[in-house]
């Protein structure tokens, strides 16, 4: 499953004091991945590793605030969006890049779409 990012890292950027959505289509062998019922988690940690540390943390379904966390906007379309606030990269460096997992949870399962081929997603705050 992957999130639009088969080519390339995913590579997620916004400027510090700036909010922004960032969407995306869940797809599977070019086809939407039906995410009713299902739960779309986002991490952003300073390390590859997951340590269990995290910078910001979004949990969206399609009955999310669309303004606070995101949310899942189209589940039979697999669309899904996920809001980063300024308050939430506040306390956050733009000199160096932390990284982004971000996961579709269905039932028990749990799948990481934000890596592809081991490599690992980016989030990176820029500069105003």
């Amino acid at each position: 499953m992957m999130c639009g990012c088969e080519h390339k890292p995913l590579e997620l950027k916004i400027k510090q004091g700036e909010s922004i959505g960032f969407a995306f289509t869940l797809t599977q062998q070019g086809s939407p991945v039906d995410l009713t019922n299902s739960t779309m988690l986002m991490q952003v940690r300073e390390n590859v590793e997951d340590n269990g540390t995290y910078l910001i943390t979004k949990t969206i379904t399609t009955a999310s605030d669309p303004d606070g966390q995101g949310i899942i906007v189209n589940p039979t379309a697999g669309q899904f969006m996920f809001k980063v606030n300024s308050e939430d990269i506040d306390d956050m460096s733009t000199t160096k890049p932390y990284f982004v997992a971000i996961y579709h949870i269905n039932g028990d399962i749990k799948d990481c779409i934000s890596a592809n081929n081991h490599q690992v997603a980016k989030f990176l705050v820029l500069n105003p």
